[in-house]
């Protein structure tokens, strides 16, 4: 009976364990392709999987560290019902908040939704004045998304997103005392806030 029993949990072991392999590679396979109907029906479970425990940047590898981060803030035109009056409010580090959860669970949705901050934000400070109408409307769309939570309940008008870009000294230079971060900012002025619009166009 026992040896009945070994032999049924060996087979079950090994059918999981080549499911789980061929369910991998279909994702991967999945991932890999252009877009299409099939790729856009599972967009968020399937860029779950793979960015949460696979994604990472090519300069790991490179011979020097990054040089370069970013970072998204976001202020918003709030309606005051005791002032009777639209007031502006602090900014607030987006970016801080989405990846603290990510920090605490590797498996977080959030590590998707920080991948489109950092996409945003490059495009935003892109020469190119298309791929920087591109990454304003991102910006956008992820300003309402985040003002929606952050003031939830509260009359919006207006949101304003402000991109922080910070330089790294280059690391054969990170012991100078002249090296010094340098910090630059892009802000997208006022946009409105349009949940529709948001939802109609997406994160692109």
């Amino acid at each position: 009976m026992l040896q009945k029993a070994k032999k049924y949990f060996l087979i079950s072991w090994v059918f999981l364990m080549w499911g789980g392999l061929l369910i991998h590679f279909a994702l991967t396979s999945l991932y890999l392709t252009p877009n299409n109907p099939l790729k856009e029906n599972v967009k968020f479970p399937l860029y779950f999987y793979m960015e949460s425990l696979f994604s990472q940047n090519w300069k790991l590898f490179a011979p020097n560290p990054t040089s370069q981060n970013a970072s998204l803030e976001l202020t918003a035109k709030v309606w005051d019902e005791s002032h009777r009056k639209w007031i502006v409010k602090d900014w607030v580090s987006i970016t801080n908040e989405t990846i603290r959860p990510i920090q605490t669970y590797r498996l977080n949705k959030n590590a998707y939704i920080l991948d489109l901050h950092l996409k945003a934000a490059d495009k935003f400070r892109s020469d190119s004045l298309e791929s920087e109408r591109i990454g304003r409307q991102m910006l956008q769309s992820i300003a309402i998304r985040e003002a929606k939570e952050i003031w939830k309940g509260q009359r919006i008008k207006a949101v304003r997103v402000r991109a922080v870009y910070a330089t790294i000294p280059p690391y054969e230079k990170r012991d100078q005392k002249s090296s010094e971060w340098r910090i630059e900012r892009k802000d997208t002025g006022w946009m409105d806030y349009s949940p529709q619009k948001d939802q109609k166009e997406g994160m692109k």
